[in-house]
This record gives structure tokens, C-alpha cells and sequence, in this order.
């Protein structure tokens, strides 16, 4: 009997068939729970502290010169890292990173669940945790966390987890890839991929190719370049993915692929060390200087909302920089043997006097003295202090650039001994115009303006220009003149910057962009009259008035307009010469660091050579226009024999520059022409005059007592013989119509003649009579 079927209930009236349940609704329901627990949970994750918000790091600073080359790069005490945009990262970059790290980071929270699968199989595979699915923001998470370098645990990747939703709650996407890509580590003490790609690559971040990104992405994983193939295994690897993912080309792939990388150990320069050490010695590095609460293994990746890092530009040029470098090597090389063994360069660009280099020895890195800093070093600077004491004397109407000082032997007694100061070149030059003492450098001029102004009033000018000597005056007394105080290269050369710019003050300036706000800044004063600072630069471009101590044509006598000076402290230990044109100033420091005397190297043969190979150079460059004069100042003729405006008896007028607010001298009333002989043959006795009378001082040696006399004469006559009483005693050859002997006080009635000869037949003759008691 066939097996009886179930019976079919067939729907009948007022019964329903049996249906079953349908779960849509369920997973609805389920859905929305699912959905408004999360949002609690997220909103939950937002009353919670942002772990990032405490996070500090003392980013390091990357100096460059105003040209933006890498001069150093200052590290902050936890290594060498730079905070930058995420615009300034290359797209190449940036896609690479994405490539190789996290391809789904713009699409989870912090936790990518393929990934964590992934692993999950790749652990239980190994029996041991060989991977752990990270996302870009758990590897930010783990540095700031101070969990990088250690050993990979459950615990820590539960901790990671947590800390990587907080981050992501409290961030923007954006703001998360940017700080990944400024702390992620890639060598020893370098952080980010902003500093590697300077370190192993020299240049920024902004202008990689495809090549140099894949390597930078390749980093994180295989941070030492001492495992090459690894990492360049892992390179061509990110290039295959940008290729698989559409963002590079066949042709882009195979250029990349074979693109070669030349690196090195990390590139951390340090050019223009001298300068860079003067930065660091000012606190003009942020990075120096770290948080206090910071801990060595907090390595956090800085506050997330933080401004950019930029680089510290400064004023330097990196180019003129390394060829003055060179040509203080080359000068002190030449020079060693004459004991000139170390020389130092500052130069300031004008008005602004931004410090375009500064070379403080031939070498920095020589370990004997290569780091002491000539630019920094107090040394004498023997006459290069003279131009100062001149402007004073013209800005008090002391002097004109035209009055007649005396140059001749001298002797300041005082109760604390005797003084008798004598000129470079051990020669005295009578009577000269104060435009050639000045810029013949005569010390005894320069020290009777001194004693007529004052030491105190002297001194107190070159402090106020920031020469900063001993507030003391009876300390240096009248040897301000000779220089016996010790300044700075850097601060004499922005002295000198001050007279350039007729008087006004300011500071050298190492930063391209000033880092106090302009109410801070210091405003700019007069520190000397503009009109007498102007006469002073005039005077010391004039290469003829230069010529009675230097002779004409010499090094100083530049093709372009250029006030310069010289200066040689005692027993040749130091020399010196400072100059400028409208453009820059150069101060130039020659000598040794022991402070030895050096071979008869004076300011013209050693700093002087050197200072006009650097003039030369720079004029290239910085094309000077002429001296212009300036308000306050006017010109007029004077008599070149007495300094006085010319009258109308005097030959020759001299053009010559007066301060408009002080009275002009007086005409001048010299009866010159008295010998009725032709212009070219004339001979004119200045000094002595007849009838006047000289006394011998018996406590002075006889080679102090000299009687100046001076000559003018017509260009024809080319030789000038003295005879006192009939003997001949001396003869000289006329340089620029003017000739001048010493001559010994014999006691007696005098009767002076003086010949002048052309080609050895006398042509004129004069005469004075003069008593010595």
C-alpha cells in the first residue's frame, strides 16, 4: 500500500494559508540601530580629548640665502624635520604614498576592514602577527603615541586603533595625510618626507618626478639607504601601482623605471659657517630651543593646525659668498710668509645694509684657528677711525676740507709723560689742505683735531655709531687718532655704512624679511650731519688728494666712485681697509690671530689688495653711480695755498665743498703774483714767511725741531733747491706744484733761498730771512 502524502491545506473561507516570515524589515531595523549607535559612538569620540592637540615637536629650521639655496639646516633637539602643506608635496608624492601605504585612506574612519582581514589571514598563516593592516592614520597615531620603533602586540594595536578614531574624528582628511607625510620616519633623526627629499635628494619636496616620489614613498618601510635594493625594489613596486591604478602611462612607467637615483648619505650642508654661527649666537633659530615638557621619546607629529614651516631666508648671496671665501684664502696664501695668515670680509649691501657675506677666516673647519671669527674679533684699527674725527670737525666748523693744517713734529706733554706721535712714513708734509691730510691718512693732523675737538666728544660720536670703545676718554686720550682702541670688522663697516648714507643709523641685517613688527623696529636717526659725511666720502674718492701719501694711480684708485680707507695698527699687527660706493660697503680685516707683527703688510699692500679685488667683483653686480651732493652742502673756489675762498689775486682756484648752514671763510688775500715771471716758471715761497721768528726747545732732540717750508711752482720748473745761508740743503722733485722740505732750526739770523731749476739751469729764485733764538 503506497506511503500516505501530507495533506495540502488548501485555503479555505476564513482561514490563511502558513507564510514565511520575510527578514527585510529586520535588517532595517537593524540597519538604522547599527547606523545611530555609530553616530553615537562618533558623537561620543568628540567630547573626548583630541590626542593630537597636545602634541608638540620643535620642528628644525632650514636657512637659505636670499636666493633661496640651502645654506644648513638647524636641527631641533629630537633630529631634523620641516612642517609643510599638503599642496606643497608633489602629486606624484602624494599619490605614491597613497599607492604604497593606504589606497582606501579617503574612505574609512581610521580602520580599513579589507585591510584588517587581509592581515588577519596573513597572521594566522605565519601563526604570528607579520601584519597588521595599518591605515595612514593608525602609523600616525603610532608616532604619536611614542610607540615608534617597538615590538608589534595585540595591546598596541588596540591602542593604535583607539588613538586612530580620535584622530580622525578631531581632523580632516587632509590635515591627517599632511601631518603622515611631515613625521613619518625616514633616516636617522630625519622626519618627513619634506626633510628627506633635501637630505637625500637636494631639492624641495614640490619638484619630484615620478621616479624620486616612489623612492621617497619607499622610505617609510625601508628608512636606511643601506639596504639600496630593498628600497629600490619597493620603488619599482609603488611605480607598478600608480601605473595599475591609471596615474602613470606606459612611456611615464618605463622613463621612471629606469630613471637612475644617485644618493648619498643625507645632505646637511653648512655653508657660509661663520654667518650661520652668528645666527645661532643671536636665537634667530627657532628649532634651538625645545619645549621643556617635551620628552626625548614623544615623538609627536606636531599640532595638526599649526602654520607651515618656512624656511629661514636671509640676506646672504650664497655665490658672492664662496668666491670672497676663495679670494681670502688665495690673499692670505700669498701673503703667509710676511706673517699674514688670516684675513676677514664683510660686505653690506647699501641703504639696506643686508650682510651679502662674511668670510670671519680663510677657513672655518681648519681645527686650529679656523673658527675664530675675524668679522667678530677686537682688534685696533689703527688710522681707519680718522674719517669720523674729520666729519666731527667739519660738522663743529672746526675745519672746512679746505683749511690748512700743519704737518710737522710735535710733542703733547702732559703730567702722565710726553707724547710725540710721527707720521707712517716717518716724513712730515708742512702745511697741507685738510682734504690731503684726511685722505693722505697724516697722523698729526688727525691727532690736533682731536685735541681741538676733545677726546670726550670724539668718543662719544664713535660709540654712538656703534663702535662701542670704554666709556672712558682719559683711557684713550689723543691715540684715538692713531687707533689704539679695539673695535669690530662688522661694527667699523657699518660705521662706515653710516657715512655712506650721510649719517643715518641702522644695523647690519642678516634676515631677508625683518622678524619684528614695524612698530618695533628702531627708527632710523641722524647719528652725524649729512652735508660733513658727504664731504668726507668726497674726500676720501679723491685719488689726488690721495696722492701726497699714497702716491697716485695706486690700488685705491678705482675706475668707478669709491670712498675708501686704510688703516695699520702699530708694529703692522693688523691692517685694515673700508669702503663703499652707493651701492655696498666692504670692510676687510688682514693680519694673524696671535696678533703677531706682520712684515711691513700695511693697509694698502694687505687689506687694501684684497679690498679691491672684492670692489672689482661686486661693481659687476651692483653698478655704482657717481657722489651726488646733497642738500646742505655747496660748492665754491678756493685758494689752493691758503685754504681761503678764492680772491682775485690767486691762480689756480681749487673747487671745494662747504656746509651751507656755517659761514663761508674768508677771501683770501695772498699777493702771489708779485714775481712778474711767467705762469710755468713761477716759484712762490708759502712758508716760512720773511721777519718771523722760530725758538729751539732744549728738551727736545734736535731731529723734532724742524722748520716745514713749502713751495709752489709753475709746471716747467722740475726740481726745487733750499740753501740756508748759501748751503744747499736740500732738493726735491715738485709733485703736483708743490714742493716741500724740513729743515734743521740753527740759532741765528736765517736767510732762506729757495731755486727753482728746469732741466738743471735755474729759472727762479726767492727768498725769506727768519730768526732762531
Amino acid at each position: 500500500m503506497p506511503a500516505s502524502r501530507p495533506e495540502r491545506h488548501l485555503p479555505g473561507p476564513g482561514l490563511t494559508p502558513p507564510v514565511k516570515a520575510s527578514r527585510g524589515p529586520l535588517f532595517l531595523i537593524g540597519g538604522l540601530i547599527f547606523v545611530f549607535l555609530l553616530g553615537v559612538f562618533w558623537a561620543f569620540l568628540g567630547l573626548l580629548p583630541d590626542p593630537l592637540a597636545t602634541a608638540k615637536w620643535p620642528f628644525s629650521t632650514r636657512v637659505t640665502d636670499r636666493n633661496a639655496t640651502t645654506l644648513t639646516t638647524f636641527p631641533s633637539p629630537l633630529g631634523y624635520q620641516e612642517n609643510r602643506r599638503l599642496a606643497d608635496f608633489s602629486p606624484y608624492l602624494v599619490a605614491s604614498v597613497l599607492a604604497a601605504e593606504d589606497h582606501r585612506f579617503y574612505y574609512h574612519l581610521g580602520l580599513d576592514p579589507l585591510a584588517v582581514a587581509r592581515a588577519l589571514g596573513q597572521n594566522l598563516k605565519a601563526r604570528s602577527l607579520v601584519s597588521g593592516g595599518s591605515t595612514i592614520t593608525a602609523q600616525l597615531a603610532r608616532l604619536s603615541l611614542g610607540l615608534y620603533p617597538g615590538p608589534r602586540t595585540f595591546s598596541r594595536k588596540l591602542k593604535e586603533l583607539w588613538v586612530a578614531l580620535l584622530i580622525e574624528r578631531h581632523h580632516s582628511k587632509d590635515e591627517i595625510l599632511a601631518s603622515y607625510l611631515n613625521s613619518v620616519p625616514t633616516g636617522p633623526l630625519s622626519w618627513g618626507l619634506a626633510t628627506a627629499s633635501w637630505e637625500y635628494l637636494g631639492k624641495d619636496v614640490q619638484y619630484l618626478s615620478p621616479a624620486e616620489a616612489a623612492f621617497l614613498a619607499a622610505l617609510p618601510k625601508t628608512p636606511h639607504l643601506n639596504d639600496f635594493p630593498r628600497l629600490n625594489q619597493r620603488r619599482a613596486w609603488i611605480l607598478g601601482r600608480l601605473k595599475a591604478k591609471g596615474l602613470l602611462d606606459e612611456p611615464s612607467y618605463v622613463r621612471a623605471i629606469k630613471e637612475p637615483l644617485s644618493l648619498k648619505a643625507p645632505r646637511r650642508p653648512f655653508l657660509a659657517p661663520h654667518f650661520l654661527t652668528r645666527l645661532k649666537g643671536r636665537d634667530l633659530i627657532p628649532a634651538l630651543a625645545a619645549p621643556a615638557s617635551l620628552a626625548p621619546a614623544s615623538l609627536g607629529p606636531g599640532a595638526l593646525k599649526a602654520p607651515p614651516t618656512s624656511p629661514l631666508k636671509t640676506t646672504l648671496d650664497l655665490t658672492i659668498q664662496k668666491d670672497l671665501e676663495k679670494m681670502v684664502a688665495d690673499t692670505a696664501s700669498d701673503l703667509a710668509a710676511l706673517g699674514l695668515t688670516q684675513a676677514a670680509v664683510v660686505v653690506l649691501s647699501l641703504p639696506k645694509r643686508e650682510v651679502l657675506a662674511w668670510v670671519g677666516s680663510t677657513d672655518f673647519f681648519d681645527p686650529q684657528e679656523g673658527q675664530n671669527d675675524g668679522v667678530l674679533a677686537l682688534r685696533q684699527p689703527g688710522s681707519a677711525l680718522k674719517p669720523f674725527i674729520y666729519q666731527l670737525a667739519l660738522e663743529e666748523g672746526l675745519i672746512t676740507a679746505g683749511t690748512i693744517l700743519e704737518d710737522g713734529p710735535i710733542d703733547f706733554s702732559s703730567s702722565q709723560g710726553s707724547f710725540t706721535p710721527r707720521n707712517y712714513g716717518e716724513t712730515y708734509h708742512g702745511p697741507v689742505p685738510a682734504r690731503v691730510a684726511l685722505a693722505s691718512s697724516l697722523n698729526i693732523p688727525a691727532i690736533k683735531l682731536i685735541k681741538a675737538l676733545g677726546p670726550k666728544k670724539v668718543l662719544k660720536r664713535l660709540n654712538a655709531l656703534g663702535l662701542n670703545f670704554k666709556d672712558d676718554s682719559d683711557f684713550y686720550g689723543l691715540g684715538l687718532a692713531l687707533g689704539n682702541g679695539e673695535v669690530s670688522l662688522l661694527a667699523l663697516t657699518n660705521a662706515y655704512a653710516s657715512m655712506a648714507l650721510n649719517g643715518a643709523s641702522g644695523e647690519p641685517q642678516t634676515l631677508a624679511a625683518d622678524p619684528k613688527p614695524a612698530g618695533d623696529r628702531p627708527k632710523t636717526l641722524s647719528l652725524m650731519d649729512p652735508g660733513a659725511a658727504f664731504i668726507v666720502s668726497h674726500i676720501l674718492a679723491d685719488d689726488g688728494a690721495r696722492a701726497l701719501g699714497f702716491g697716485r694711480g695706486g690700488v685705491l684708485a678705482t675706475p668707478y666712485p669709491a670712498a675708501v680707507k686704510t688703516g695699520t695698527s702699530q708694529n703692522f699687527r693688523d691692517n685694515w681697509c673700508v669702503g663703499y660706493t652707493e651701492r655696498f660697503v666692504i670692510g676687510v680685516w688682514a693680519g694673524n690671530f696671535q696678533g703677531q707683527p706682520m712684515g711691513k703688510v700695511s693697509g694698502v699692500t694687505g687689506a687694501g689688495q684684497l679690498w679691491r679685488k672684492i670692489a672689482d667683483y661686486l661693481v659687476t653686480r651692483y653698478p655704482p653711480g657717481p657722489l651726488k651732493p646733497i642738500a646742505g652742502v655747496v660748492a665754491n673756489e678756493i685758494c689752493p695755498i691758503s685754504g681761503l675762498l678764492k680772491g682775485p689775486k690767486c691762480p689756480n682756484g681749487v673747487r671745494e665743498y662747504f656746509l651751507s648752514k656755517l659761514p663761508f671763510p674768508k677771501v683770501c688775500d695772498h699777493d702771489l703774483m708779485g714775481q712778474n715771471l711767467a705762469p710755468e716758471l713761477s716759484l712762490t715761497l708759502i712758508s716760512p714767511k720773511s721777519q718771523e721768528t722760530y725758538a729751539v726747545d732744549p728738551s727736545l732732540a734736535p731731529d723734532y725741531q724742524l722748520l716745514a717750508t713749502k713751495v709752489v711752482v709753475g709746471p716747467a720748473i722740475n726740481e726745487v733747491r733750499w740753501l740756508i745761508n748759501g748751503s744747499l740743503i736740500a732738493r726735491k722733485t715738485p709733485q703736483n706744484g708743490r714742493a716741500q722740505a724740513f729743515l734743521p732750526l740753527e740759532r741765528g739770523y736765517i736767510k732762506l733761498t729757495v731755486l727753482g731749476l728746469k732741466n738743471q739751469d735755474i729759472v727762479a729764485e726767492t727768498s725769506a730771512n727768519y730768526l732762531v733764538k
